[in-house]
Protein backbone atom coordinates (compact mmCIF):
# COMPACT_ATOMS: atom_id res chain seq x y z
CA UNK A 1 0.00 0.00 0.00
CA UNK A 2 1.44 3.53 -0.58
CA UNK A 3 1.68 5.95 1.53
CA UNK A 4 0.74 9.56 1.91
CA UNK A 5 1.04 11.56 -1.86
CA UNK A 6 3.21 14.32 -1.62
CA UNK A 7 3.65 16.55 -4.04
CA UNK A 8 6.00 19.76 -4.68
CA UNK A 9 4.65 23.02 -5.28
CA UNK A 10 6.63 25.63 -6.46
CA UNK A 11 6.52 28.48 -8.98
CA UNK A 12 7.88 32.14 -9.30
CA UNK A 13 8.96 34.07 -6.33
CA UNK A 14 7.02 36.86 -7.81
CA UNK A 15 3.32 34.78 -7.67
CA UNK A 16 0.88 36.42 -5.43
CA UNK A 17 -2.21 35.22 -6.83
CA UNK A 18 -3.54 33.00 -3.61
CA UNK A 19 -7.22 32.94 -4.82
CA UNK A 20 -6.11 30.90 -8.61
CA UNK A 21 -3.39 28.65 -6.05
CA UNK A 22 -5.68 27.63 -3.53
CA UNK A 23 -8.56 26.47 -6.47
CA UNK A 24 -5.93 25.22 -8.64
CA UNK A 25 -4.25 22.94 -5.71
CA UNK A 26 -8.10 22.28 -4.10
CA UNK A 27 -9.06 20.85 -8.25
CA UNK A 28 -5.55 18.54 -8.02
CA UNK A 29 -5.31 17.18 -4.75
CA UNK A 30 -9.40 17.14 -3.81
CA UNK A 31 -9.84 13.19 -4.75
CA UNK A 32 -5.67 12.15 -3.14
CA UNK A 33 -6.43 13.95 0.13
CA UNK A 34 -9.48 12.13 0.34
CA UNK A 35 -8.35 8.45 -0.37
CA UNK A 36 -4.55 8.31 0.65
CA UNK A 37 -3.81 11.54 2.38
CA UNK A 38 -1.31 14.48 1.00
CA UNK A 39 1.94 16.02 2.62
CA UNK A 40 2.78 19.29 0.76
CA UNK A 41 6.62 19.41 0.19
CA UNK A 42 7.39 23.44 -0.27
CA UNK A 43 10.71 25.09 -0.24
CA UNK A 44 9.92 27.88 1.92
CA UNK A 45 11.12 30.68 -1.08
CA UNK A 46 8.62 34.23 -1.29
CA UNK A 47 6.15 33.81 -3.81
CA UNK A 48 4.34 30.48 -4.76
CA UNK A 49 6.30 28.60 -1.86
CA UNK A 50 5.19 30.86 0.99
CA UNK A 51 1.70 30.87 -0.66
CA UNK A 52 1.53 27.27 -0.76
CA UNK A 53 2.64 27.19 3.19
CA UNK A 54 -0.50 29.27 4.18
CA UNK A 55 -2.62 27.22 2.41
CA UNK A 56 -1.45 24.14 3.59
CA UNK A 57 -1.88 25.16 7.35
CA UNK A 58 -5.64 27.27 6.18
CA UNK A 59 -6.59 23.42 4.97
CA UNK A 60 -4.85 21.37 7.64
CA UNK A 61 -2.31 19.54 4.96
CA UNK A 62 0.87 18.41 6.74
CA UNK A 63 4.02 20.59 4.97
CA UNK A 64 7.21 18.89 4.19
CA UNK A 65 9.81 21.39 4.15
CA UNK A 66 13.35 19.90 2.75
CA UNK A 67 16.82 20.51 4.09
CA UNK A 68 18.43 23.65 2.33
CA UNK A 69 21.83 24.57 3.92
CA UNK A 70 23.91 26.89 1.59
CA UNK A 71 26.84 27.05 4.33
CA UNK A 72 27.12 23.68 4.08
CA UNK A 73 26.52 22.58 0.54
CA UNK A 74 27.36 25.87 -0.91
CA UNK A 75 26.58 26.39 -4.55
CA UNK A 76 24.92 22.98 -4.65
CA UNK A 77 22.17 23.68 -1.85
CA UNK A 78 19.51 24.45 -5.01
CA UNK A 79 20.77 21.04 -6.39
CA UNK A 80 20.60 19.13 -3.40
CA UNK A 81 17.35 20.05 -2.03
CA UNK A 82 15.73 19.37 -5.38
CA UNK A 83 17.11 16.12 -5.50
CA UNK A 84 15.24 15.67 -1.73
CA UNK A 85 12.08 16.96 -2.99
CA UNK A 86 11.63 14.49 -6.35
CA UNK A 87 13.04 11.93 -4.48
CA UNK A 88 10.20 11.80 -1.72
CA UNK A 89 7.44 13.04 -3.99
CA UNK A 90 4.98 11.31 -6.46
CA UNK A 91 4.21 14.85 -8.13
CA UNK A 92 4.60 18.55 -8.82
CA UNK A 93 2.46 21.54 -9.22
CA UNK A 94 4.10 24.31 -10.39
CA UNK A 95 2.82 27.90 -10.88
CA UNK A 96 5.13 29.44 -13.52
CA UNK A 97 5.27 32.19 -15.89
CA UNK A 98 7.30 30.59 -18.60
CA UNK A 99 10.29 32.49 -17.76
CA UNK A 100 12.03 31.38 -14.11
CA UNK A 101 14.52 29.11 -14.79
CA UNK A 102 14.78 27.61 -11.20
CA UNK A 103 11.12 26.78 -12.00
CA UNK A 104 11.93 25.04 -14.88
CA UNK A 105 14.79 23.45 -13.81
CA UNK A 106 12.58 21.92 -11.07
CA UNK A 107 9.81 20.91 -13.52
CA UNK A 108 12.53 19.31 -15.55
CA UNK A 109 13.96 17.14 -12.85
CA UNK A 110 10.55 16.18 -12.05
CA UNK A 111 9.90 14.72 -15.25
CA UNK A 112 13.22 12.87 -15.25
CA UNK A 113 12.27 11.10 -12.21
CA UNK A 114 8.70 10.37 -13.49
CA UNK A 115 6.69 12.43 -11.09
CA UNK A 116 3.32 13.72 -12.58
CA UNK A 117 3.59 17.43 -13.35
CA UNK A 118 0.80 19.74 -13.34
CA UNK A 119 1.90 23.13 -14.79
CA UNK A 120 -0.10 26.15 -14.29
CA UNK A 121 0.93 29.61 -16.37
CA UNK A 122 0.50 32.64 -14.99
Amino acid sequence: MLGPYQVIVTGGLDFEDYELLASKLDAYLLTRHNSQGVIIVSGGEPGTETLTEHYAKERNIPLQRPPYEPDFHGDRALFVRTEFMTNVSRALVAFWDGRSPDTHYLIQAARSKGLAVKGVRY
